[in-house]
């Protein structure tokens, strides 16, 4: 399998919902397997990338939990929107969807390309998420099969 391409990552309470391309195919995850420390740090790095985009205080960052990337295509290139939300201290958080920022520089407005620190901050969770798919299809493939043996060993009984 060619490694995943990362194209949506939705952190939903309990559950983790992952989109990716291989080889052109839209594939999608939902699990509700932990997380590694990783993952969870790389999605925490993020919060600087959110106060940058949308040029809050770097200092809220503390006060931002990410809940997820889109990436989708403007033309030939990639741009990216993050889900945060903010902590405003009255029981109700900000919900922030970022305005789109592009992954590659073109020969337009280098405005509303995302820094390079946030790319790097982005790159890591994507890998991180690629990991992520890849132990969750090799738990299946060893629990799978012993899950469908005790449904048929049932049936006959």
């Amino acid at each position: 399998m060619n490694k995943p391409k990362i194209t949506y990552l939705r952190e939903k309470g309990e559950f983790v919902v992952i989109r990716y391309l291989v080889d052109g195919d839209e594939h999608q995850i939902k699990s509700s397997d932990i997380v590694s420390e990783g993952f969870a740090e790389a999605l925490d790095e993020l919060a600087e990338a959110v106060c940058r985009v949308c040029q809050f205080p770097i200092e809220d960052a503390d006060k931002i939990s990410v809940l997820g990337f889109t990436v989708s295509k403007k033309g030939d290139n990639d741009q990216v929107t993050f889900q945060a939300k903010k902590d405003l201290g009255c029981g109700t958080p900000l919900n922030i969807p970022t305005p789109n920022r592009l992954l590659e520089e073109d020969s337009g407005d280098s405005s509303i390309l995302l820094d390079a620190k946030s790319r790097e901050s982005l790159k890591k969770l994507q890998a991180e998420a690629a990991s992520y798919i890849e132990n969750s299809r090799t738990l299946r493939q060893i629990f799978l099969p012993l899950f469908e043996e005790e449904q048929e060993h049932e049936e006959a009984a």
